[in-house]
């Protein structure tokens, strides 16, 4: 930024000088177009504008342009350092975007995980539900009828009665 005002600076003065050659130029050429019994355009006649002054003027204005250029580089500088400013939160915002776009990648991974080991463990619970469901019919389908029984217990009978 400072080569740029300078450069800036540069090209005011350059424009100044070229004004005020231009204004040198144009009051030679009124001199030399005049007739030679008129007075010279430099010497004022009637309250005329002395040509100096047109110089001073236009140097004036050339230092106001200056002035107004500067305000313009400032209000460049101050927005330049804004979109500096503003690209920075813009590049934070998208680090933390990014953190939670992963964390939220790493929670469905998580989830994925546990929906799996539900499904595992579902599929178990369901084994052994039928495990014992085939059990308690292989039991049912053993049960002893009471003649069975009956007989068992005759048969344990005449075993204790021989042998006492």
């Amino acid at each position: 930024m400072k080569n740029s005002n300078k450069c800036k600076t540069i090209l005011i003065l350059l424009g100044m000088m070229s004004a005020v050659l231009a204004a040198c130029v144009q009051l030679k050429a009124q001199t030399s177009n005049s007739a030679p019994s008129s007075p010279p355009s430099g010497i004022p006649a009637n309250n005329q504008e002395v040509p100096t002054v047109k110089v001073i003027n236009a140097c004036a204005a050339a230092a106001n342009e200056l002035t107004v250029t500067r305000e313009l580089v400032k209000a460049l500088e101050r927005e330049g350092l804004g979109l500096r400013q503003s690209l920075d939160l813009s590049k934070q915002a998208e680090a933390v975007l990014t953190e939670i776009n992963m964390a939220r990648q790493a929670e469905v991974e998580a989830l994925r995980t546990v929906i799996a080991a539900k499904n595992d463990a579902i599929t178990a619970k369901n084994a052994a539900l039928e495990s014992q469901n085939n059990l308690i019919a292989e039991l049912k389908r053993r049960k002893s009828s009471v003649w069975k029984r009956l007989g068992d217990a005759l048969i344990g009978a005449a075993a204790a009665a021989i042998l006492k």
